[in-house]
């Protein structure tokens, strides 16, 4: 699914996917419609939104296995402040079986 295809911005039914769940939490929440990605690589990308910080800040400059785990990122600073925080989809950041954010 890309970004057009949900009916909150122009896709769902007219494209033939009625998308009535993702529609209401557009109209109930925030949107997102301006975006950008400061890498295209998908391990910097995601450190860079887990952190707030560029590639070049945090280290994680490509996608090889790294020490990425003790990044501050900011899920732990959520858990910290008595939030439950979850993970799903990739990850991609480390072989290893530390926990996760």
């Amino acid at each position: 699914m890309g970004y057009g295809d949900p009916g909150a911005y122009g896709g769902g039914e007219a494209i033939g996917a009625a998308t009535p769940n993702m529609d209401r939490l557009a109209s109930e929440g925030a949107r997102f419609t301006n975006a950008f990605a400061t890498t295209p690589l998908c391990s910097p990308s995601r450190a860079s939104f887990l952190t707030g910080q560029y590639p070049h800040t945090n280290g994680i400059v490509d996608n090889t296995a790294r020490e990425s785990h003790a990044l501050p990122v900011f899920p732990l600073e959520l858990q910290k402040a008595g939030y439950r925080t979850g993970f799903f989809g990739k990850w991609h950041m480390g072989n290893d079986d530390s926990p996760r954010p």
